[in-house]
């Protein structure tokens, strides 16, 4: 199940405030099933909650909103190696979750007739959640560390040109 509520209040004509709430539930993937060991099959639940500010005109519109999201039940199987040096390796599945905060603003501009620039900014710090590990006789804790295979920014600039009403050019630009 999925489901949205979504509020918009305006302050003044062109601007105000705007607030988001997502919730979803993810069946597990056929990934948890792979491997040796016994597949981990609890749901994954990934809530979302949005709260900013929204500017509009004709030519320019922005929106900048906080948001706080989280997955539960992130699935993953990874190798380990002995730090002790035997040079033994143990696979484990493993499930934890991910929860991060940000910043996002989303801005769309018309400079001139046709053109269109679209560019989105986002500053967020995913941090694990309930993410313990026991392999070669310890436990390892990676709570509230920094995810670091997510980025901390992400940037997308998309410019696009309308020739007629059917033909349109565009570029996308991530990091």
């Amino acid at each position: 199940p999925i489901g949205t509520a979504a509020l918009v209040y305006k302050l003044a004509k062109k601007y105000g405030i705007t607030a988001e709430f997502t919730y979803n539930v993810q069946n597990p993937t056929l990934v948890n099933y792979a491997g040796s060991q016994v597949p981990i099959t609890k749901n994954s639940v990934v809530p979302l909650g949005r709260v900013g500010v929204y500017y509009t005109s004709d030519n320019f519109s922005l929106v900048s909103a906080f948001s706080v999201i989280k997955k539960t039940n992130y699935f993953t199987r990874f190798n380990l190696t002995d730090p002790s040096g035997s040079g033994q390796v143990q696979t484990i599945g493993n499930a934890y979750d991910v929860q991060t905060m940000g910043w996002t603003t989303d801005i769309v501009a018309k400079p001139f007739k046709n053109f269109n620039l679209h560019f989105l900014f986002t500053y967020q710090e995913p941090k694990y959640k309930n993410f313990n590990v026991s392999a070669f006789g310890s436990d390892y804790s990676f709570n509230d560390k920094i995810v670091t295979s997510q980025s901390k920014i992400l940037m997308e600039i998309d410019p696009s040109y309308n020739f007629t009403k059917d033909l349109r050019i565009w570029a996308s630009f991530r990091h």
